[in-house]
């Protein structure tokens, strides 16, 4: 779907040491002058696109899935008779050397198993001082606090409660780690991180090992200034259970680093007022869209469409600049909602039916009823999702630091300044006057900035509000066997766009200034269901791109999903085969990589995976581009990184920083033990998101 070439390239004309090794074919091995580029963009040749090629689908989505669907069925079937032994008795027979691990790997001391590095591939947020310059003036003043060290079995509402009290230590920029361990059998789980009832940090837990795993993200808080100035009531909710099947329990310890570096890049104007819209200054002030349940000792997020997502706020008066920034993350019955069908072909096929509702959504702010902006979800892929042996150790793109979306409504501000406003968050489908299932998780941020002038009564006027509805479009194809009594195929294919834009003008104590807010968003999926509802084939390509004054970003989305499995009827037994295909591309403040900048990256994978102890095996590779603008002497500026493992294990990595080499060719041939994913009361359908039976 993306092509065939994902290559960094590295142009420096200067020789670096390591240059004469050799590099191997499957490295990336060239850059260009300003940092890292990846030459390829996802691009699709132009044969195989859709009529629209500004959505770069494929043109023949169907025969595509065909060719998939034939070749799975013959593996399956060679499979089959060639290992009846390895299937019938759960045991995966593995192909040549293949590795099956069982997720650890073995320590160097009396075979003791070392906690699996389960992680995900993201950009640095702070460089260590091996990486610094050498003229660097010396590594910034620092103070660590300790806020939460705590174990979650049983948790389901019981989050972890404790109190935050500003360090004393004098600070500029803050970073927040946290660090779990977990050993046993057990799911993947959401968490959410509160201040107080402002949702300032989301995360998924990676799924856990009988010898152990660990997992670590670290997030710049720096945005959240205004909250950590003050003393708050830190939640931390992270659902779980325990019993005598799901033993895993999570032991997160989370730790903030408060810090000054010597130098910074960005000089803050003496005005606020006069301040870019991408200026890094801090908000004065944060307002939360939730249920504000802190004072119950619960956590703040409201779960649609059971609750009505509404919060009032006045804001102050002297307001000149305010955004939100919205969370929501399908779940349960939503989780998989990309790979939905419309309602009306859910019972296509025997047996439990389709999920319905359509593969679209789109998250919406509205603003005493109005609309402001909209989001259209990445499709998160969870450390359980469509096939766990994906998975081990390399998580899904974003997996523990889920996308927040932004929305800038200084445009509103004439509008609502001087009376409470409600702000409402809402998830909506293809269809307005059809309901999603359940449920949806959301909350919301409202940052505002303040003139420097207490006294100031900010107006202004908006000029302009063009806020379109999407444009659909719509073809779905049924066929049945030769019979023509049983549904062989069914073939979706939904299209989308939108539009808006608002203009205003906002006066402050400095004088008026302009003040725009625009969205531009395409979309397209294409869905193939067959063999009775137990292959899919999905497609999508979801792009766009915003702009307020002082700023842009644009981003794509291109995901390629394949599902197909078999069920052993007398022993109840199924057997998954998946690959996805999915990268990111963003420029300036994307939506999955919040930073500024410019982002590639690319993942993919092919796993199977046996039920009732039958084992698994899944390969995963990853590679990233990042480059952007440090805000002070200890940021990054540029990332790049290339990861294979294979069957729970990394076998291929390499890694750079600032354009100093971190990693090298890190190549590994052991083996190891089986790979074992918790599937008991787990249903085929339920495993794909296809339904709850």
């Amino acid at each position: 779907m993306f092509g065939s070439e994902f290559d960094f390239k590295r142009t420096h004309p200067e020789k670096r040491p390591y240059d004469e090794e050799e590099t191997p074919s499957e490295d990336p091995d060239s850059y260009s002058d300003d940092g890292y580029t990846l030459r390829d963009s996802f691009e699709e040749p132009r044969s195989e696109k859709i009529k629209d090629e500004s959505f770069g689908a494929r043109k023949n989505p169907k025969r595509s899935c065909a060719v998939y669907f034939l070749l799975l069925t013959c593996g399956l079937l060679v499979f089959t008779l060639l290992a009846p032994r390895g299937f019938y008795s759960g045991r995966l027979r593995r192909p040549w050397k293949d590795i099956g691990v069982e997720d650890a790997i073995e320590g160097s001391e009396g075979g003791v198993k070392a906690p699996l590095n389960v992680f995900q591939v993201y950009p640095p947020v702070r460089v260590g001082a091996e990486f610094l310059p050498a003229s660097y003036e010396g590594r910034g003043k620092e103070c660590s606090v300790v806020l939460m060290e705590h174990e979650f079995g049983w948790s389901y509402g019981k989050p972890f409660v404790g109190s935050y009290t500003p360090p004393k230590c004098r600070w500029t920029h803050v970073l927040f780690n946290l660090t779990m361990t977990s050993k046993g059998r057990q799911f993947d789980r959401l968490a959410m991180l509160f201040l107080g009832d402002v949702e300032v940090f989301r995360t998924s837990t990676a799924e856990p090992t009988q010898a152990g795993i660990i997992f670590n993200y670290m997030k710049d808080m720096t945005a959240y200034t205004a909250l950590l100035n003050q003393p708050q009531k830190l939640i931390f909710d992270l659902g779980n259970l325990v019993d005598s099947t799901y033993t895993g329990t999570f032991t997160a310890t989370l730790t903030a680093t408060f810090y000054t570096p010597p130098s910074t890049f960005y000089t803050p104007p003496t005005h606020p007022s006069r301040s870019p819209l991408h200026s890094p200054v801090p908000a004065n002030q944060i307002f939360p869209i939730s249920s504000l349940s802190s004072a119950t000792n619960q956590p703040s997020h409201f779960l649609l469409p059971r609750d009505r997502a509404t919060t009032p706020h006045t804001l102050p008066l002297n307001t000149i600049r305010a955004t939100v920034s919205l969370s929501a993350s399908g779940n349960a019955d939503e989780e998989f909602w990309y790979t939905n069908v419309p309602s009306a072909y859910t019972h296509t096929f025997p047996g439990a039916p389709l999920p319905g509702a359509s593969p679209f959504r789109e998250v919406q702010l509205l603003i005493n009823g109005e609309l402001a902006g909209v989001a259209w979800p990445f499709a998160e892929i969870y450390t359980g999702g469509i096939n766990p042996a994906l998975w081990r150790p390399i998580v899904g793109i974003a997996a523990y630091d889920v996308p927040e979306y932004t929305i800038d409504i200084t445009p509103f501000l004439p509008l609502i300044l001087g009376a409470p406003a409600t702000f409402e968050i809402r998830v909506a489908t293809a269809d307005p006057d059809e309901e999603i299932a359940n449920d949806w998780i959301v909350s919301g941020r409202v940052f505002v900035w303040t003139d420097p002038s207490e006294d100031w009564i900010t107006t202004g006027a908006l000029h302009r509000r063009s806020l379109g509805a999407t444009a659909f479009s719509t073809t779905t194809e049924l066929t049945t066997e030769d019979d023509g009594n049983v549904n062989a195929t069914l073939y979706h294919l939904i299209t989308a766009q939108r539009a808006l834009s608002l203009t205003a003008t906002i006066n402050t104590s400095a004088g008026p200034r302009a003040a725009t807010w625009s969205q531009g968003l395409s979309y397209a999926n294409t869905n193939r269901v067959s063999a009775g509802g137990t292959t899919q084939c999905v497609e999508q390509v979801t792009q766009g791109s915003s702009a307020a004054t002082g700023k842009a970003s644009t981003f794509r989305w291109p995901l390629s999903v394949n599902t197909t499995f078999l069920v052993d009827p007398a022993r109840g037994n199924f057997t998954i085969w998946a690959s996805v295909d999915r990268a990111v591309s963003e420029r300036g403040e994307g939506g999955v990589f919040p930073r500024g900048g410019s982002m590639e990256t690319r993942q993919n994978g092919t796993a199977v995976f046996m039920s009732g102890g039958g084992g698994a095996w899944g390969e995963t590779e990853q590679r990233m581009a990042w480059t952007g603008t440090p805000v002070h002497g200890e940021g990054v500026g540029g990332y790049g990184r290339s990861v294979r493992a294979e069957a729970g294990r990394v076998v291929r990595d390499w890694e750079w920083v600032n354009e100093l080499l971190v990693q090298k060719d890190l190549v590994v041939e052991s083996e190891g033990d089986e790979m074992v994913f918790v599937d008991e009361e787990r249903s085929v359908r339920s495993f794909l998101g296809r339904g709850p039976g």
